[in-house]
């Protein structure tokens, strides 16, 4: 496994995790959207995170 794979895969962990514990401490959204961001975070661990962190953002004031 070279460097880029290993820094690929790391990525990729990391940003499933951050995604779904981000999703799962959301007190705005329902149940069942969590539901639904987890499994689309779990399925498209990179692209499904940054959709979600996307949807979710919200300027402090």
């Amino acid at each position: 496994m070279t460097i880029l794979e290993t820094l690929l895969l790391l990525l990729a962990l990391f940003s499933l995790v951050y995604g779904i514990v981000k999703a799962i401490k959301n007190k705005t959204l329902s149940l069942l959207d969590k539901i639904v961001w987890i499994a689309i975070i779990v399925w498209l661990p990179f692209l499904g995170a940054m959709a979600y962190l996307r949807a979710t953002f919200t300027t402090r004031d």
